[in-house]
This record gives C-alpha cells, structure tokens and sequence, in this order.
C-alpha cells in the first residue's frame, strides 16, 4: 500500500469527497445543521468553476480537502477566499494544511490574486496560529473589520420587502437603456 501524499487541483468528479469533507467539516465545527449542498449541486458548482480548491490523497484514500472561491475587490482587484479546510484526525498535525496553505499560495500567484483571505473560528486556535505563523493579519484587531451575512431566507424576506415599497416606483436603469 501507497503512502506517498499527492495534492491536486479538484475536478468535478470530486463532488463525492467534497460533500463527505464538508459534511466532516461541519461536525467539526459544531454545526449541527451542517451543509445542504447535494453531491450534484457540488459538481455543477465545480464544473462551473464557481468555486476552486485541493484534494490530498494518501495512496488512493482521500484524507483532506480545501475549497476556495475567487472573488472581487474594488480596490485591489480579484482575491481568493478560502472557504473550507478539513483534514482526517489522523493526518492532522503532519504538515497537510501547511501544504493546502502553499498550495493556495501558488495559485493566487499564478493567477496575480492580489491576496488571500480566511474564516476562522474563534475557538480554532490551531489554525488561526498556523494563519499568523504564515504572516496573515488578524483584520478584526488590524483594521477593525467584522464580518456580516446576510443568509438566503433573510435575502428572500428582503426582496419581498424591497418589491412592496418599489411597486410604484421603477425598480433600474441601466445605461443600455
């Protein structure tokens, strides 16, 4: 039996290893709930290149996944954010997320990402200490940012709310108009 590590680019046929890791993920970080993303969702997203990342294998096994999506600023241009990393116990502590990490890294460069940006838990030390080991700034102590979502119930009540108060009023105009 193989031992050697490989880490690739996902693929849409991925979609499997990608829902059973963020399904992991998700026990991982107490969150019950957890995704709601089919197998089929997942592998139209990826075909679609909605969203990017690494598998690692140990032989044939997969033993970790990390997801990432590209992503726009207006002030510094495209960026990735790194969305889900997770990692079987057993291969943790071995240097894997270093390597997810470098990975990413590479990426970024190659496609001229002008930075890369992480989710943390408050309580996942581990990571966040790998992150500023690596050089990245906490942004809520370096430049007072927080993060807020607005999720997609919220979003639909929010449009019926927005479709009432416009219903007398033209919704947009563009310049093609």
């Amino acid at each position: 039996m193989s031992t050697t590590l490989k880490i690739r680019q996902l693929v849409p046929s991925d979609a499997r290893v990608v829902s059973h890791f963020t399904q992991e993920l998700a026990k991982f970080l107490k969150c019950p709930d957890g995704p709601k993303l089919s197998t089929k969702e997942i592998e139209h997203h990826l075909r679609e290149k909605l969203f990017s990342g690494f598998v690692a294998y140990v032989g044939e096994v997969p033993v970790g996944v990390s997801t990432f999506s590209i992503t726009y600023s207006s002030w510094k241009g495209p960026f990735m954010h790194s969305e889900d990393m997770y990692i079987l116990q057993e291969y943790r502590r071995c240097g894997l997320a270093v390597k997810f990490l470098n990975e990413q890294f590479r990426f970024a460069k190659e496609h001229n990402l002008s930075r890369v940006e992480y989710d943390a838990m408050y309580w996942n030390v581990p990571i966040i200490n790998l992150l500023q080991k690596m050089g990245a700034a906490n942004m809520t102590k370096t430049e007072g940012w927080l993060r807020f979502r607005i999720d997609d119930e919220q979003i639909k009540k929010l449009v019926e709310k927005a479709n009432k108060d416009d219903s007398h009023a033209p919704r947009l105009i563009t310049m093609d108009q």
